[in-house]
């Protein structure tokens, strides 16, 4: 099977990952970049009126706003966690409407409890006095109760935009309002303007957050159409916030804290100097909260899967990774803290500088210690974090009681860093006890489970979710049940977004998929040099009884060395056999005249014959695929028939990509080639002359571009390129056309019919789904005006589109990669004795 939706130049509107040279920029490497520039903005604030408007000013500035933040995690009762559990797994399941419910089900919770907690601070500031309690501001304290509405607004959306599958969305969104009031307060200051108060100050912070909160639920809104009705869901959600409720309200009392002290028991300017430190050293705490935001999943999986090994292995390079990012911040703060806080923030912040450095160090071990708290909670042991929590917040609560009524500023300082150091040291402890427990509870010997060993080799590609690679990925994770432990070894891990639960051993590559990525990219002849030397090796030591699943092109030296050891091999045939293809191949340029495929020659064809003689086992994804291997003289009895599938997943939703226009629509999904037969479809739809529409998504292929770049200009022809909400483009058609003439299990062939669309395909594009005159029309032909005839009758209504539609839908039930899976183990399983 090739990549049936190439991706063209990017436009970040429409994409989450951009190209670079025709490779993704991993979506790791543009959220840091993003929450980078959102910290960058936050920080701009703080040096904006840090300087501007004195110590003072920001100290009770920044207060308010802490205690706003601290009060809002109270109202948000944990409701941004549970419901982005829930949204992400409903809209895993497709149960779109569900995932609605939830919605609907956290807003009715969390916004009458941010007005009651909001008026409840307003009647302690106002009524009771309670500003004088902390020695703060009584009208900065009251207006910033405001502030408690839009962070938990802003809070729950966030985790919402998360869950169903945006990151970065939700990265740009997460302190996007910083930038607007740092843009204002520069133009207050550089107009010459009185410095502004801190009143004024928490106002403006005001409308910037309720502003970039109500875009935000606008366009959650606007997603949530595709939903369908909302459905009740079950449970309790309240109590079931609670542990993360507590988690995040600890976490900001360890900063909320010695800001209240020494506003109370110093000075409002030495508690803007500690908070103006403290925002230097956050700047390096960005890189491991960041980090989590991707690894904490991954984590889930390796756990659900009982690696603990992996999730131990992907956190340690996670670590160095952070550590290495974060590294020259703090070691400048470490270094020469007087000049960071003298150059920034001017002499009256020079006071802080042994509280920058105190608090530098306690940030080493948070960074060091990298992702800790997401790999125990991953591992669901929220409860001893909390405990954690806890016992840090005491030790900090009882050290700055002590020191900072005598040491001020840097008695805080050593009572934040002391508290950090604990619970990043005793979280640290904690996941090495998980890992150990695990590690114990899943080592069973192989002669007790039975337990064989596959080894996917995939060659020639990274690990990435596109392709044969996105292939090897889903079957490994499908395949990976009894009796098989699955191992995919690859050149490269790049794989970022909704990754399988499989176990990955990258022969190449970084602490993460980002960095793996660019090593790729930069270096791929030495990626792919590494890869073959390890996998070289590793064909030397895989214990016998391994069954060696060889996935893309490989050596030809490997299958024989594998051969030579006895060791079992099974071939994944992803295209039609090389001979036959290019007998096909050149019977199509002959009969055409266009410049369809003209590279594979006779010595690949030898090689491939030599390869399917040495293996023991061919999975044939289609019945085609199966033909070309007997052409070559595979004998019937290596033959496994399989199939692909889909991902029912990637299609949920509503939503469509163009409205209904009374006249039948028909479709193309995949790379616009001639080997795809876009040659046949373009001359098939001017022939066919009707009323109607054809769209086209996918990427042109430049010899196929010369030579119909003009023909598809058509005003009933719409190139829609690379589409991200593909299962949008389905729902906008009536039909699905896909006249490929050498192919090998097209997927898109199964996504239309999950998606309910009839295909009318050749028989190469039918994989091993489409039944002619059941779930659509296979034609044995590549005569553009049978295919013209064919579409003419479908545009009339003369075939019974709705039955087949049907038809498909029920089928591809039977299709998703998880049933695929069950049925390849159970080949596998009759063809060895397994």
């Amino acid at each position: 099977m090739t990549f049936e939706q190439r991706r063209p130049a990017p436009v970040l509107a429409r994409a989450e990952a951009l190209r670079v040279a025709g490779f993704d920029v991993p979506l790791e490497l543009l959220a840091y970049a993003i929450k980078g520039l959102n910290v960058l903005a936050s920080f701009l604030v703080t040096l904006v009126l840090a300087r501007w408007a004195g110590a003072e000013t920001f100290g009770v500035y920044a207060l308010a706003v802490s205690t706003a933040g601290l009060l809002a995690v109270l109202a948000l009762s944990g409701q941004d966690q549970v419901l982005l559990r829930q949204v992400a797994g409903d809209l895993r399941q497709g149960l779109s409407a569900e995932a609605h419910g939830a919605v609907l089900t956290s807003v009715k919770l969390v916004l009458p409890r941010a007005v009651l907690v909001m008026a409840a601070l307003i009647v302690f500031i106002l009524i009771f006095d309670g500003a004088a309690w902390f020695n703060a501001d009584r009208a900065t304290m009251a207006i910033a109760a405001y502030l408690i509405l839009f962070n938990a607004m802003t809070r729950l959306g966030l985790a919402l935009v998360r869950g169903s599958g945006h990151p970065l969305w939700a990265q740009i969104f997460e302190g996007l309002h910083n930038l607007p009031l740092a843009l204002v307060l520069l133009l207050l200051a550089a107009t010459g303007s009185e410095p502004v108060s801190a009143p004024l100050a928490v106002v403006l912070l005001l409308l910037a957050l309720a502003g970039s909160t109500l875009v935000n639920w606008w366009r959650i809104a606007r997603m949530m159409r595709a939903w369908g009705r909302p459905r009740a869901v079950a449970g309790n959600a309240s109590a079931q916030g609670l542990p993360f409720m507590l988690l995040s309200f600890i976490h900001l009392l360890t900063e909320w804290l010695p800001l209240a002290l020494l506003t109370m028991w110093v000075s409002a300017a030495d508690a803007g100097a500690f908070r103006a430190a403290a925002q230097i050293v956050l700047l390096s705490g960005m890189v491991v909260a960041t980090g989590e935001i991707f690894v904490n999943p991954q984590f889930a999986g390796d756990f659900r899967a009982g690696r603990v090994d992996l999730a131990w292995q992907r956190y340690r390079r996670a670590s160095l990774f952070m550590a290495l990012a974060a590294g020259p911040i703090l070691l400048l703060a470490l270094l020469a803290p007087g000049f960071l806080m003298r150059s920034l923030f001017g002499a009256e912040f020079a006071v802080a500088a042994p509280a920058l450095a105190i608090l530098a160090l306690g940030q080493v071990v948070n960074v060091v210690t990298g992702p800790v708290g997401g790999l125990v909670a991953m591992a669901g042991r929220e409860h001893r974090l909390l405990v954690i929590g806890l016992l840090a917040l005491l030790l900090l609560a009882g050290i700055a009681l002590l020191l900072v009524p005598s040491w001020g500023l840097t008695g805080a300082a050593v009572a934040a860093a002391s508290a950090t150091m604990f619970r990043n040291g005793a979280t640290y402890l904690l996941a090495r006890r998980v890992v150990a427990e695990g590690a114990h509870a899943t080592a069973r010997p192989a002669d007790v489970t039975g337990e064989v060993p596959l080894a996917l080799i995939l060659g020639g590609l990274p690990y990435a979710e596109r392709g044969p690679s996105y292939t090897a990925g889903v079957l490994a994770e499908a395949m990976d049940r009894p009796p098989f432990a699955v191992t995919v070894h690859v050149a490269a891990d790049v794989w970022v977004r909704r990754r399988p639960r499989a176990t990955v051993v990258a022969s190449s590559g970084g602490p993460a998929p980002a960095v793996a990525a660019v090593a790729w990219r930069l270096d791929t002849g030495r990626v792919l040099a590494r890869h073959a030397t390890r996998i070289a090796a590793l064909a030397e030591t895989l214990p016998p009884g391994t069954l060696v699943y060889l996935f893309g092109e490989q050596p030809l030296a490997l299958s024989e060395r594998l051969a030579d050891r006895g060791l079992l091999v099974v071939r994944e045939k992803i295209n039609a056999g090389k001979a036959l293809a290019r007998a096909i191949y050149d019977a199509e340029r002959r009969a055409t005249g266009y410049p369809v495929v003209d590279e594979i020659d006779e010595e690949a064809c030898a090689k491939e014959a030599r390869e399917m003689a040495l293996a023991d086992a061919v999975f044939c994804p289609s019945p085609m695929v199966a033909e070309s291997m007997r052409f070559i003289g595979v004998p019937e009895e290596k033959l496994l028939h399989s199939s692909y599938g889909w991902d029912p997943a990637r299609l949920a939703g509503r939503r469509r990509l163009l409205p209904p226009r009374g006249r039948p629509t028909f479709l193309f999904v995949g790379y616009v080639a001639f080997h795809k037969g876009a040659h046949i479809l373009i001359e098939a739809w001017e022939r066919a002359g009707i009323d109607g529409q054809l769209l086209i998504a996918g990427q042109l292929e430049p010899a196929f571009q010369s030579h119909f770049g003009e023909r598809i200009r058509r005003p009933d022809i719409r190139h829609l390129g690379y589409v991200k909400d593909i299962g949008a483009v389905y729902r906008s058609a009536d039909w699905f056309l896909f006249p490929s003439i050498a192919e090998g299990g097209p997927q898109v062939t199964y996504e239309a019919g999950g998606c309910g669309l009839p295909a009318i395909v050749t028989r190469m594009g039918a994989g091993a789904f489409t039944r002619d005159g059941v779930d659509g029309l296979v034609l044995d032909t590549h005569d553009p005006d049978a295919w013209a005839e064919v579409i003419r009758k479908a545009a009339r209504g003369a075939l019974p589109r709705d039955a087949m539609a049907e038809a498909a839908r029920a089928r591809a039930d039977g299709f998703t990669w998880d049933k695929v899976g069950e049925r390849r183990v159970e080949l596998l399983r009759a063809r060895f004795g397994f």
